[in-house]
């Protein structure tokens, strides 16, 4: 029985570890996703913004460019210089956007196929507890019957035990009554005799 109480603490234990590790990398991930998005969202509008600036200056150079002329054009060409490196830019988030969606992804998969694996555990430790559990319930039918067979064949004993001793009682009472009658007829010979030898 403590054998079995242990083999059901384990299993419990067990099972509350793998509920833990569930909940702490599922907190984890949580965090890391929400600390790259809270990146990608810190960096998304200062691109934006810059783009903005950019658009505004080239406006501006366009409505002046008549008056200025080369010295325009050649802001101009820096703008247009400086537009295609936001560009670039832009491409280059846009990239390591994708990879970190891709590791997201590639977190995602992992941390799944981990649950899966914890939920395997799980499902085992579930079978293993039924199974101690009908173990348990068959030794205690087992331990029942052996006390209801302890029961009877000690009430047997018992019966047997009185039955010999009431036939040991029954052989003495009739022993002691023999005994006790013969002891009278040999006293009555005795006072016959007696009283024989008394009338000479």
């Amino acid at each position: 029985a403590d054998a079995h109480a242990k083999e059901l603490a384990a299993a419990h234990a067990k099972m509350d570890e793998l509920h833990a590790c569930l909940d702490n990398e599922k907190h984890a991930r949580d965090e890391q996703h929400a600390s790259m998005q809270s990146i990608v969202a810190l960096e998304r509008p200062q691109q934006e913004a810059r783009y903005v600036e950019l658009q505004g200056k080239l406006a501006e150079l366009h409505r002046t460019m008549a008056d200025h002329g080369d010295k325009h054009v050649q802001q101009l060409e820096e703008i247009q210089s400086e537009q295609t490196r936001c560009r670039e830019d832009a491409k280059a988030q846009e990239s390591q956007q994708a990879a970190i969606n891709t590791r997201l992804e590639q977190m995602e998969s992992a941390l799944a196929a981990e649950a899966e694996k914890h939920a395997q555990d799980l499902t085992s430790a579930r079978t293993e507890l039924d199974a101690l559990g009908r173990r348990l319930s068959e030794a205690s039918a087992v331990h029942e019957a052996q006390m209801q067979n302890l029961v009877a064949d000690e009430a047997e004993m018992r019966d047997a035990n009185n039955a010999a001793l009431k036939d040991c009682a029954d052989y003495l009472e009739n022993l002691l009554r023999e005994s006790a009658d013969k002891h009278v007829k040999e006293l009555d010979a005795l006072k016959t005799v007696h009283a024989k030898h008394c009338d000479e």
